[in-house]
């Protein structure tokens, strides 16, 4: 999330150890808060920078051999008061070259859009009508606004803004923080209600993890769904492990200490405490900058959006809305001819009908008293 979130640490269990040849030494609580203060400060710092990125996922298979490759172009913009997120994704779908292109268009309120197309590799024509989603507490029975969604959404990707295992690294310091020193490095544990983590940290990386590894319980829920139940396949695993390396680092022109690439694995333990690679992904940062100035004109969709596009509705598929050229509006129902017709016929039956049902009322009182009248006799 772009805001600047405040992170709380609790430093418990400190104690003594050695291990191997390598000394370890626990860092006293005077220490340990600075370190863990310098490392959510260099992380935040990347949640509001406009980066772009060359990613490739590759999904292992059984025979230890990479069986499937997709490479993606990946462009993200994430701002303090406008926020935007786009994308061209390249995949090789049986040698055919296919462009996604998507982007996310959201509000100052946090009112977001999902634009979604695919486009044949010159770019010229589009494969597929662009589609649209809108993202919108006002209409939704639920938050669907949360930017953490959307970071999710990027699975691993999204570790270029220090959001590792679907949630930012800040967030495993507010639950049972330990802190150590190897040789150059802290090492910080952490454990809690989402499993186990621990990141290696340095000034050489200007407190920027350069190793980490976390394992999410199978009961920790990610979106609406549970981490056992992404991990449908495979029941006897005690939870999914995302692991990292952030590799040459170096010093922007503003001093800024900054990787040149990163790579996540994901994978299980089996019961027979073997592990099962699911995923591996490598990001190369092309180009970041630091609170970049974005006018609104940004904020318009490249992707050809026409006008009156229907948009669907996250949790509100009921409900129909529009692309007006500028935003979401709700879709106006239009009244056909005969529905006017047929309203101006029944109100023009219901008026006759009363007008007939007074008339027949004033004549009925009217020969009652003529009647009554003729009864009279002359003296009466």
């Amino acid at each position: 999330m772009v805001a600047v979130v405040c992170a709380v640490c609790f430093l418990l269990g400190y104690a003594g150890s050695v291990q191997g040849d390598t000394a370890v030494r626990l860092v006293d609580e005077i220490a340990a808060g600075p370190v863990v203060d310098s490392v959510v400060s260099a992380c935040l710092q990347f949640r509001g920078a406009a980066i772009s990125v060359e990613s490739t996922e590759s999904v292992p298979s059984i025979g230890d051999h990479l069986a499937a490759r997709s490479s993606k172009q990946q462009d993200f913009v994430f701002a303090a008061s406008r926020k935007l997120f786009r994308a061209l994704a390249s995949v090789d779908r049986g040698g055919e070259r296919v462009f996604q292109s998507y982007e996310h268009l959201v509000r100052s309120d946090g009112e977001r859009v999902y634009v979604q197309c695919e486009l044949e590799e010159g770019f010229s024509d589009l494969l597929h009508p662009p589609s649209a989603v809108l993202f919108s507490n006002a209409v939704a029975s639920k938050d669907v606004q949360s930017l953490d969604g959307l970071l999710n959404g990027l699975n691993d990707v999204a570790v270029v803004f220090w959001y590792v295992g679907y949630r930012p690294v800040q967030d495993y310091f507010k639950e049972a923080v330990r802190v150590r020193e190897e040789d150059d490095e802290f090492v910080i544990s952490c454990s809690g209600k989402f499993g186990e983590a621990e990141f290696r940290v340095s000034e050489s990386t200007g407190y920027l993890p350069r190793m980490f590894e976390i394992t999410l319980r199978r009961d920790v829920t990610v979106g609406e769904i549970t981490v056992g139940e992404m991990l449908g396949s495979f029941p006897s695993s005690d939870g999914l492990t995302i692991a990292g390396t952030a590799s040459r680092f170096h010093a922007t022109p503003d001093g800024t200490i900054i990787p040149s690439a990163i790579h996540v694995q994901r994978s299980v333990s089996q019961d027979d405490q073997s592990r099962e690679f699911l995923l591996a992904t490598t990001i190369e940062i092309k180009s970041i900058e630091f609170n970049p100035s974005i006018g609104d004109d940004e904020f318009r969709p490249r992707l050809p959006l026409p006008a009156n596009t229907l948009v669907g509705a996250r949790d509100a598929s009921h409900l129909d809305f529009i692309w007006d050229g500028k935003w979401v509006v709700p879709k106006v129902q239009p009244v056909s001819y005969l529905e006017v017709q047929g309203r101006g016929w029944s109100f023009q039956i219901l008026l006759a009908f009363n007008v007939l049902t007074i008339a027949a009322a004033l004549i009925i009182i009217i020969l009652g008293r003529q009647k009554k009248h003729a009864g009279r006799t002359p003296g009466d």
